[in-house]
């Protein structure tokens, strides 16, 4: 069972939108903090610690770690895989200058 807490101390602030690569949504990311309880027949009875805090997806609670700070110049969302493109806008993130096709 995990609960969703207010940012940790020492921690970075989250950035404003994030692109899951578990749900494939463009998602607000929030702290989150796993409770561990013992349990007795798949019943919770007590809880027994607690993990580390840790970012995650608003949309599916899927944990999502960012290894550095890869946000789109264009459309501002973050990615937490390293991609030349944006997957939510498809801009260069490289800063170089794409050519678009025209399909008609």
């Amino acid at each position: 069972m995990s609960k969703e807490i207010e940012r940790p101390e020492n921690f970075d602030r989250l950035p404003d939108v994030i692109f899951c690569p578990h749900c494939s949504k463009k998602t607000k990311p929030m702290y989150r903090r796993d409770v561990y309880c013992f349990s007795l027949c798949f019943i919770p009875l007590c809880p027994c610690g607690t993990s580390s805090p840790y970012m995650a997806c608003s949309s599916c609670n899927s944990r999502v770690n960012l290894s550095k700070d890869d946000t789109c110049s264009n459309c501002n969302v973050t990615t937490p895989f390293d991609a030349d493109f944006c997957p939510s806008c498809g801009n260069n993130k490289k800063g170089q200058q794409t050519r678009r096709l025209h399909v008609e």
